[in-house]
């Protein structure tokens, strides 16, 4: 709580910020987390006997982080910097404070829960993910892309605030459902769905308009 007013009142004073920089670093901090989620993936499969279905979930976990990652790098990452360096030097602060910490923050949150059913699905590739893994998938999946259309929506970003929307509530519709099926089929479904998101935008001519 101390940390979110603090970063709350320093957003409101005027802060001398190089929007490339700013930019650069918390996109690197998104690399890190999205790469610990593979180590953390890798780390479970060390015990695991390395069959088909192995194959099949390590695959589909490595897809579906590549697809998060093409989420935010893709087309997002760089309007929100173009954006930064249209503030003026009294709203670049609080831009800076909402769109890459405060919702920042949900996005990295989102990639842990993902990296927590990551390492059970690879860890017992032939079941279905338990209750709070699925959760943690499900969940994950929300935080990471609900963190990213707000803040595509904090900086008028507006095209990609709907495809993030509708990906993260259709990971949450689907919350019920996957512990009946295989964690393959799990890791394949986010995989899919955020992967096609990801051509689509890139179809559209790789352009995000503004509100």
């Amino acid at each position: 709580m101390a940390d979110l007013v603090s970063a709350f009142r320093a957003g409101r004073s005027v802060w001398v910020l190089e929007p490339g920089h700013f930019a650069e670093r918390h996109g690197l901090i998104v690399i890190i987390a999205l790469g610990e989620s593979l180590i953390a993936a890798g780390v479970a499969s060390s015990e695991v006997d390395r069959g088909p279905m192995f194959a099949v979930t390590t695959a589909g976990a490595v897809v579906a982080t590549c697809a998060l990652w093409w989420t935010y790098f893709g087309t997002l990452h760089g309007r929100l910097e173009e954006r930064m360096a249209q503030q003026t030097d009294t709203t670049r602060g609080a831009f800076a404070r909402d769109v890459f910490s405060f919702w920042h923050a949900a996005v990295v949150a989102g990639v842990i829960g993902v990296a927590v059913a990551f390492e059970e699905a690879i860890a017992h590739p032939d079941e279905a993910l338990s209750t709070g893994a699925a959760l943690s998938l499900t969940i994950g999946s929300a935080l990471f892309l609900g963190g990213l259309a707000s803040s595509a929506a904090r900086a008028g970003v507006g095209q990609a605030v709907l495809p993030r929307v509708l990906i993260a509530l259709i990971a949450l519709a689907a919350t019920p459902l996957i512990p009946q099926v295989p964690a393959w089929c799990a890791l394949w479904g986010l995989a899919i769905l955020t992967m096609a998101m990801d051509v689509f935008e890139s179809r559209r001519g790789d352009r995000l308009n503004a509100f």
